[in-house]
C-alpha cells in the first residue's frame, strides 16, 4: 500500500487544513494544464489526488491508518451478506417474538416431584435386591413371571441355572408352577431314558441327576434308581469318585446313599450314614 502521507509531504499527525494546503500546493505544481505532454507530471498528479481523496475523508483515513481494523470490518460486511448470518438473525427475531412464559414455583415443584418418582421407579425395577426362589418378580396383564433357580448336571458337575416362568395370574399359582416344572423335568427324564437306551450312560446320568437334585419341586419323586446305578457302574473309577465328591459338596445325601454300594472300598471317600439326614435341595 503506498504511503499517502509521504506522497503529500505531511506527517501522520497532520490536520485536515495542513493536508489541504499540501495538496493544493502539489496540485498547482503537477497539474496537466501547466505540464502539457508531461507523462510523469500527470502520473504524479493522479497519486496526490488519490492520496488527498483518502486522507481528507475521516472514515477512509481511519481505515488507512488501521489496516487490521479495516480488514475486520470488511470481513464483517461480507459475513452479514451470507446465508448463515441471515438464518441466525431470522431465528433470533422469531425467538424474540414468542411470549416469555414464567412458571410458578408450585408448578416447578410438581414437575420436579414427578421426575423424582420416575427415576425412583426406574431404579426400583433395575436395581432392587435379588428375589427369593418361587417369588413372582413381574406382574403383567393376565400373567405372572416367576424367577426360579434349579440345579443342573453337565459332565457330572452341578451348576445353578436361573429360569423365568410366565404363568397365568390365577388363584392356584403354586399348582400351575408345579405343573410347569414337572413338564420341564419330564423332558429331562425322556432325554435320560433315550440316552440310556443308546448306551450313552454318562449323558443319561447327567439328566437323571438333574431331575433328582430338584426333588424339592415335586410332591412325588420319579423312580429311576436302577437306571442310575447301571449308569454309575459304567463310569470309570475316577469319574465315580469325582461324582461322589460333587454330591458331598452339594449335600445331596439321598443320592450318595444310592451310590454307596457301588463305590470301591479303597476310594478314600467317607459317605454319610444310612440313617443320617437326607437333603434333596441344591
Amino acid at each position: 500500500m503506498p504511503d499517502y502521507y509521504q506522497t503529500l509531504g505531511t506527517s501522520k499527525n497532520a490536520g485536515k487544513d495542513e493536508i489541504r494546503k499540501a495538496y493544493r500546493k502539489l496540485a498547482v505544481k503537477y497539474h496537466p494544464d501547466k505540464n502539457p505532454g508531461n507523462q510523469e507530471a500527470e502520473a504524479e498528479f493522479k497519486k496526490i489526488s488519490q492520496a488527498y481523496q483518502v486522507l481528507s475523508d475521516p472514515v477512509k483515513r481511519a481505515r488507512y491508518d488501521n489496516p487490521q481494523q479495516a480488514a475486520e470490518e470488511e470481513f464483517a460486511h461480507v459475513w452479514k451478506r451470507t446465508y448463515f448470518y441471515k438464518k441466525a438473525q431470522y431465528y433470533k427475531r422469531r425467538q424474540a417474538w414468542q411470549p416469555q412464559r414464567k412458571e410458578s414455583m408450585f408448578i416447578m415443584v410438581i414437575k420436579m416431584g414427578m421426575w423424582l418418582m420416575f427415576l425412583g421407579t426406574i431404579y426400583y425395577i433395575n436395581f432392587r435386591p435379588g428375589v427369593q426362589r418361587d417369588t413372582p418378580v413381574v406382574q403383567e396383564s393376565g400373567f405372572t413371571t416367576w424367577k426360579i433357580t434349579i440345579n443342573k448336571f453337565q459332565d457330572l458337575q452341578m451348576t445353578s441355572e436361573e429360569m423365568r416362568v410366565q404363568l397365568p395370574r390365577q388363584a392356584s399359582q403354586e399348582n400351575f408352577l408345579e405343573l410347569y416344572l414337572k413338564s420341564r423335568f419330564n423332558d429331562f427324564l425322556e432325554m435320560a431314558d433315550t440316552s440310556f437306551s443308546q448306551n450313552r450312560y454318562k449323558a443319561a446320568l447327567d439328566n437323571y441327576l438333574t431331575v433328582l437334585s430338584n426333588q424339592n419341586f415335586f410332591s412325588k419323586t420319579p423312580e429311576r434308581s436302577s437306571q442310575m446305578l447301571a449308569c454309575f457302574q459304567q463310569l470309570q473309577q475316577q469319574e465315580q469318585q469325582r461324582l461322589v465328591q460333587q454330591l458331598q459338596r452339594s449335600n445331596l445325601n439321598s443320592l450318595l446313599q444310592l451310590f454307596k454300594m457301588n463305590l470301591p472300598e479303597n476310594s478314600g471317600i467317607s459317605l454319610p450314614n444310612k440313617h443320617g439326614p437326607q437333603s434333596g435341595g441344591g
